[in-house]
């Protein structure tokens, strides 16, 4: 008897449209649907469906570019909402709207031919903000919630980030180390120290996760 059985159908350009599993000890058939790709191979719909029912579904529409600008999902058939993107010229995010309607706005500042990020607003509101950058562009001082909060960070010579201070406005001690990584030479991140725990992560070529050891007690 087989047990399980995996299925793949292709359209005439060789591109997936369907992918079916179906398990026979349970009894059930998973299918996913994708349909109306374009010349870039995005789907206007991919679907869901256990035993032929929808599960969910994904409408999306895109620019000229093959860009993702807005995508309804529905679950078991009834709509949750619409989340759509709109980008700049350069191809940077420029705002999104939520299912609930709300809007985040994202802001920059050039350097040269470079646009950088700036601050973050939703609706109307700066929820973030770079105050100022390393002589290498990064983020080096960042605020949130309107200025409650502030990060400070750091970067190692191969620009990850290494160290992350936080500081409140209410505050009136010194900013706290609250975050610290490590990372190996192909820029994997092997190790972190938050302020209540740590997480090392062991990696074996060609960099396959082997090992994750957590334990109490965090960044000094």
């Amino acid at each position: 008897m087989t047990a399980r059985v995996r299925e793949f159908a292709y359209d005439t350009a060789g591109r997936l449209v369907t992918e079916s599993i179906t398990d026979d000890f349970t009894g059930k058939s998973l299918t996913t649907t994708w349909d109306g790709l374009d010349a870039y191979g995005n789907a206007a719909t991919t679907e869901g469906l256990l035993n032929g029912a929808s599960l969910s579904a994904w409408t999306a529409t895109y620019d000229d570019q093959g860009r993702l600008t807005s995508r309804t999902t529905a679950l078991e058939c009834v709509t949750v909402g619409t989340l759509s993107w709109t980008r700049n010229d350069d191809d940077t995010l420029s705002a999104v709207t939520t299912p609930s309607g709300a809007a985040l706005s994202v802001h920059y500042t050039t350097s040269g031919p470079q646009r950088l990020l700036s601050e973050v607003r939703l609706d109307g509101a700066t929820v973030a903000q770079i105050l100022r950058r390393d002589g290498n562009l990064h983020a080096d001082g960042v605020h949130f919630g309107g200025g409650r909060q502030l990060h400070s960070l750091r970067y190692d010579r191969m620009g990850h980030l290494d160290k992350r201070w936080t500081s409140t406005s209410t505050a009136l001690n010194a900013p706290a180390l609250t975050w610290e990584g490590e990372t190996d030479d192909r820029g994997r991140l092997v190790a972190e120290h938050v302020t209540t725990s740590s997480t090392t992560d062991t990696s074996t070529e060609p960099g396959w996760l082997t090992d994750e050891q957590h334990t109490r007690g965090g960044a000094d």
